[in-house]
């Protein structure tokens, strides 16, 4: 879990410089792609609300007792990465993609791709490293791990990380897969991709804007709707909504003191999203009159439309209460100060 912990911080790093980007390695054979850039809400928004959540994130990491053991300082990163879902029960997946860091003095990605090594080694990883001293490549594998009785209790995993130059890093990675099946998959994807089938994420990709967003994600619905939800209402109604979507894209992007949620939906029939649409509108419009009534700002604007197969929505959320409201679960009150046993 350390190794899993220290990856998301490395993911959420802070930005000074321009990144490379990285959403030309999305994959239209995947089920799922997620894009992210860090430095876009520092480009986008508002110049004093960003230094003020700078300044509570510092004074939080300066509260937490967990230290990254990376060098995150002014740094920010950008990248794209592409999942596949081989089987939801058991859960196993193969994914790839591209990863760029920029800013802080000093530092390169080689630096973070020898400190990931060594953690995963302390986590039980096979590390072998190869390539060069510009280049290194790292390979890691497990096998799985068996449980007091004997069953899998951590299926077989790997990851495969290549060092491109101080600035970029490709990547591959596979749970619950041995290594050979994941190779075999991949060519899978590319011979797809070379053939005539048109694959999955192809018109979604081209229709969504990933490069200019902080997150963004693009996904297969028919894929998802496989997925074993179903344990409560909102199982339920989100598995509903999968089945009868075929893809869907979700992008998240600052502008000014509004961080901008879109979503688009592109359902099987223009039947069942004529009837969507009119569901959202109807949602959107009881929504916005719900927070007139409480007096509510956080979220300013919400409208859903579009036409086809399509349903398009688009938010705009109030970063400063947004953060706020973040706030009091980070820090919800200082503890009192005991009582010095000394007289």
């Amino acid at each position: 879990m350390k190794l899993v912990a220290s990856i998301v911080a490395l993911l959420s790093v802070s930005a000074m410089a321009a990144a490379p980007s990285t959403t030309a390695a999305a994959r239209p054979t995947a089920d799922l792609v997620v894009a992210f850039d860090t430095l876009q809400a520092e480009k986008a928004m508002d110049g004093e609300l960003w230094k003020r959540i700078q300044t509570d994130k510092k004074k939080a990491q300066k509260r937490s007792r967990d230290k990254s053991p990376f060098k995150t300082e002014g740094r920010d990163i950008v990248g794209t990465v592409n999942v596949s879902f081989i089987s939801f029960s058991p859960f196993r997946f193969v994914a790839d993609g591209l990863l760029g860091v920029s800013g802080g003095k000093g530092s390169s990605i080689k630096e973070d791709a020898a400190v990931l090594a060594d953690m995963a080694k302390d986590s039980g990883y096979e590390v072998t490293k190869s390539g060069d001293k510009k280049a290194p490549v790292y390979t890691f594998d497990m096998k799985a791990v068996p449980d007091d009785d004997g069953d899998e209790e951590l299926p077989v995993s790997g990851a495969v990380l290549t060092v491109l130059d101080d600035s970029q890093a490709r990547f591959t990675a596979r749970w619950g897969i041995e290594s050979d099946d994941a190779q075999k998959l991949e060519q899978s994807a590319a011979d797809t991709v070379t053939t005539n089938t048109t694959p999955p994420l192809a018109a979604a990709l081209a229709a969504t804007p990933l490069s200019s967003s902080a997150l963004g994600l693009v996904g297969n619905a028919e894929r998802l709707a496989e997925l074993p939800l179903g344990a409560n209402e909102e199982q339920k109604a989100l598995k509903e909504l999968l089945v009868q979507l075929k893809t869907f894209a979700l992008v998240f992007r600052a502008e000014g003191a509004d961080l901008r949620i879109g979503a688009n939906l592109v359902f099987k029939s223009e039947e069942t999203a004529a009837v969507r649409r009119a569901e959202f509108v109807h949602d959107c419009e009881q929504l916005r009159t719900e927070m007139v009534v409480r007096g509510g700002r956080m979220l300013r604007t919400i409208t859903a439309g579009g036409e086809g197969r399509s349903l398009k929505v688009d938010a705009a959320i109030d970063i400063r209460s947004a953060w706020s409201y973040l706030g009091r679960f980070e820090n919800p009150g200082r503890r009192r100060k005991k009582k010095s046993l000394r007289k």
